[in-house]
């Protein structure tokens, strides 16, 4: 079975005083019919700017000097989104495919009232009367819980909560009955009670619509909770992804494994609580061998000097590791 959407060798730069330095390098990935994809990783890891590639947010189309310069292959249905024009690709940016950004009510524009931000794309695409947009747009906030969404339409983004602004953004997203949805960080900025209401809401917007999804998080629990399988990043590359129940139960790389035990668990004693040492690394990664070796209490000599390659160390599970058969025999903590 064909997947829904498969990234090969996704490659990001940005030009920074006037040279193109490398974000992410060389991101594979593929997403199935109704499952759900967890990308995890440090703040700046490059989780979002792969996302932003793959629906070609960041295309320097047209441009004699390009900001960004992406590289690779994305099918999506069979199509290859980067060869597509920017009418093209905006035909299914928001149709087919959605995306749920981070910071809900800075997302939403001040001066429109809500209901027309929800409606907007069946306004250009459809060309759909005034009315059935209407109904469609009261219908959506309803589905995503807005309570009195018809009177709430007529709102603007600063009469709402974080929670409400997700919940608006999730009804924008899907008013276009899209395949795919990108969810990035989606309860990063909600507190812990409003945080359980979205990640139940998207469960069920998930079964209702049967959609795929591209969960975007360094928080691990919502990964636990949501994820298929998971891809968890680093310093731009990809350094494991398997299921998810192999990533929480023998995760094989040092990366991994140091997230796990940085989360404070009631069946560990409090000492084996851990974090990982150092800093997350920044773009221009100028550092030789395994990027993560300058933090990883595991490595050797050899770390430093050679790039590791992802490997499937265990069936369908890969992991970017000079040392991964090693690390396969220590027990998790």
């Amino acid at each position: 079975m064909k997947p829904l959407l498969s990234a090969k060798n996704i490659r990001v730069s940005k030009r920074t005083n006037g040279d193109l330095v490398k974000i992410v390098d060389g991101v594979n990935l593929t997403i199935g019919s109704g499952e759900t994809i967890g990308l995890v990783g440090e703040t700046g890891a490059g989780k979002t700017v792969t996302a932003f590639a793959v629906l070609g947010i960041l295309q320097p189309i047209g441009e004699a000097k390009p900001l960004w310069k992406v590289e690779g292959e994305v099918l999506f249905k069979g199509r290859d989104l980067m060869k597509l024009s920017k009418e093209e690709i905006r035909k299914i940016r928001g149709t087919q495919i959605s995306l749920i950004t981070q910071n809900p009510i800075a997302s939403l524009h001040p001066l429109d009232m809500i209901g027309y931000q929800t409606g907007e794309t069946l306004e250009e695409y459809k060309k759909a009367e005034s009315e059935k947009i209407m109904k469609l747009v009261i219908e959506h906030l309803g589905k995503v819980e807005i309570a009195d969404a018809k009177e709430r339409s007529r709102d603007f983004r600063h009469q709402f909560s974080g929670g409400e602004g997700q919940r608006i953004l999730l009804a924008m997203a899907l008013i276009r009955n899209p395949s795919l949805l990108v969810a990035d960080e989606p309860t990063s900025s909600l507190d812990v009670t409003v945080q359980r209401q979205i990640l139940e809401l998207l469960k069920a917007m998930k079964r209702h619509f049967g959609l795929s999804m591209l969960l975007i998080t360094h928080n691990l629990g919502v990964v636990a909770e949501m994820a298929d399988r998971v891809y968890v990043m680093y310093a731009g590359e990809i350094v494991e992804h398997s299921d998810v129940n192999a990533i929480f139960h023998k995760p094989l790389h040092p990366f991994t494994r140091g997230l796990l035990v940085a989360i404070p668990r009631i069946d560990r004693d409090f000492f084996a609580f851990e974090g990982i040492s150092g800093e997350p690394p920044s773009p221009p990664y100028q550092i030789s061998g395994c990027k993560f070796h300058p933090r990883c209490k595991y490595a050797q000599s050899v770390c430093s000097q050679k790039v590791p390659e992802l490997t499937e160390i265990e069936p369908k599970h890969f992991v970017a590791c000079l040392r991964g058969d090693a690390i396969r025999s220590l027990k998790k903590s």
